[in-house]
């Protein structure tokens, strides 16, 4: 399940629903997706989410003000505050540079519309009443189709992987993966955590190395993040039989994960070597 707890500029951000309570939804300890609108529209008419409707932009512009309103309400109600009007959207202010400034809110007039049962030319997203999107049957299948074409193993593992991929032992398999990922890591961190902490680990070592960019360590972090929480922590300590073409996703999603390890280490070394090691670099 995905809750929308942001959405700016047609690019919605989803939490991920059913694996721990965050007073603060945006907590970095939660697990979030980042996805256009434009994407998952042609994905709810392909059949592979549902929870998803289309919106004209005046529909949008409506919906987001009832939500912020109802927000707005429900922090009154609870600091005993009254209530304010349904027009106060049109008199909010912000602070900007220790002015109080107003907020120009547009009318909905502005916004176009299409008369009824015509598609608009730019959809925008909405979600139903269950206020969650979620896969489909056929998402799943999808899913697992697309990350089982992705079945790589590398070739430096193809010789304690790919026998117990042949004779079908694919939790073995999974199994041999989370070792084999967790020791590379362990080779960036210079660290003998485990699990999460020692995704945390990685991520620090490489962000005090100086040698790569924020972004592409959020992006790394989100991947190690979701394959020892959704894949490894599975199959560590328990047998499972899986069907092939459910295993061929999970062992495509690994390789691709010691994949990405090998690759930062090995951009780690080569960097270093050309430059030296940089100092840790203090947080502010």
């Amino acid at each position: 399940m995905f809750e929308r707890i942001d959405d700016i500029d047609r690019c919605v951000l989803l939490l991920v629903k059913g694996y721990k309570r965050y007073e603060n939804p945006y907590d970095e300890q939660a697990f979030h997706v980042a996805i256009w609108h434009d994407d998952l529209l042609e994905a709810r008419d392909r059949g592979l989410v549902e929870g998803v409707l289309s919106l004209t932009h005046r529909q949008y512009e409506e919906r987001k003000r009832e939500e912020f309103l109802k927000g707005l309400r429900r922090a009154h109600g609870r600091e005993g505050l009254e209530l304010p009007p349904a027009d106060i959207i049109y008199s909010l202010q912000a602070e900007i540079d220790g002015r109080m400034l107003p907020i120009r809110v547009p009318p909905l007039d502005e916004f176009d519309d299409q008369e009824d049962g015509e598609r608009p030319n730019v959809e925008w997203l909405g979600i139903d009443e269950s206020g969650e999107i979620r896969l489909t049957d056929r998402g799943w299948s999808e899913l697992d189709a697309l990350w089982g074409d992705s079945l790589d193993v590398p070739e430096r593992v193809r010789s304690r992987i790919g026998p117990l991929i042949g004779r079908g032992l694919y939790d073995t398999a999974l199994r041999e993966f989370g070792v084999l990922i967790e020791s590379r890591m362990r080779e960036v961190a210079s660290s003998e955590l485990y699990g999460l902490n020692l995704v945390e680990a990685v991520i620090r070592r490489l962000r005090a190395s100086g040698h790569f960019h924020d972004s592409s360590l959020k992006m790394l972090r989100g991947e190690l993040r979701t394959a020892f929480k959704f894949v490894r922590n599975e199959f560590a300590h328990n047998v499972v039989d899986l069907p092939r073409p459910r295993a061929y996703a999970l062992l495509g999603r690994m390789c691709h994960v010691l994949m990405e390890i090998d690759g930062v280490l090995a951009d780690l070394d080569n960097s270093e070597r050309l430059n030296g090691p940089s100092k840790p670099r203090l947080n502010n």
